[in-house]
């Protein structure tokens, strides 16, 4: 257990290959999107706190890096669309300084605008506040492949779990929506697990032979938990394990375990108990 805001909250698998092998929660793979954004604030230590709190082993996070080298838990090329005021017209993040972003608070989901505002935080932040027994989904989203490396020693860096195992690999997986060669390619190289995410869609534009063609470079795969059966079908029958996304209700995830999923990306966090649905 860890305690969090005196809260004692449930403990998570501890390592990636608990979380993806070793039967931790009934053999199904629980992730918090964005650490719950149909609930909280996207990307908040709330969000990710009441993720941990309701269960979530995995954490998902998604970073841009600003322009003094900064990986801020940030989905979008620009923080618009989440800042609780009405500025527009900003910069990217890659052109904003990390003391710029943090001159801005993050709004309430449409949902529950009153939950809110919530400052950004930094990849390392969140991480170092869960790294005792979570694990952690990595998504690049805007950062230029020239900083995979840098992003990737940042991961092996962040180390310190309550069983004494280092970060990078153990404590990470890199995940990607769609076909992102370099960026499995620099997971592979350094033993990283991978989360490759799909949507039916990608039947249209991936070309002939998906998803098998693409398919292959991660280790993990995801699609929507409303595709087609034949969809569902077709990328079960790579042998890996596909995560069902992204899911709001009970009735989202039972959608995507009658499909064939072997775990869930979730946002509704609050509506979708991992022990009971």
């Amino acid at each position: 257990m860890t305690i969090v805001d005196n809260l004692v909250v449930p403990y998570g698998p501890g390592n990636v290959a608990n979380w993806i092998d070793a039967g931790w929660q009934d053999y199904e793979m629980w992730s918090a999107h964005r650490g719950g954004s149909y609930d909280w604030p996207e990307l908040s230590m709330r969000a990710y706190t009441q993720a941990v709190i309701n269960g979530y082993g995995c954490l998902e996070i998604s970073v841009n890096r600003t322009s003094d080298g900064v990986y801020a838990a940030v989905h979008d090329l620009s923080i618009e669309r989440v800042i609780f005021s009405p500025d527009t017209g900003l910069p990217p993040v890659s052109e904003m300084t990390w003391a710029q972003i943090q001159a801005y608070e993050a709004a309430g989901p449409i949902n529950f605008r009153e939950r809110a505002p919530e400052p950004f935080e930094r990849l390392e932040t969140i991480v170092n506040t869960y790294k005792a027994s979570h694990v952690f989904m990595v998504d690049p989203k805007g950062t230029d492949v020239s900083h995979y490396p840098e992003l990737l020693d940042l991961l092996d860096s962040l180390t310190g779990n309550v069983l004494g195992e280092p970060g990078g690999p153990t404590r990470f997986i890199g995940k990607y929506v769609g076909d992102n060669q370099v960026w499995a390619d620099a997971l592979a190289e350094r033993g990283y697990q991978s989360w490759g995410a799909y949507y039916d869609t990608d039947w249209v534009t991936g070309g002939a032979g998906f998803p098998a063609s693409s398919a292959a470079m991660w280790t993990l795969l995801g699609l929507n938990y409303d595709a087609s059966q034949a969809h569902w079908t077709e990328i079960k029958a790579t042998g890996k394990k596909v995560l069902g996304h992204i899911c709001v209700t009970p009735a989202d995830v039972d959608m995507a375990r009658s499909k064939g999923a072997d775990g869930f990306q979730v946002s509704g966090v609050e509506q979708i108990n991992p022990v009971t649905d």
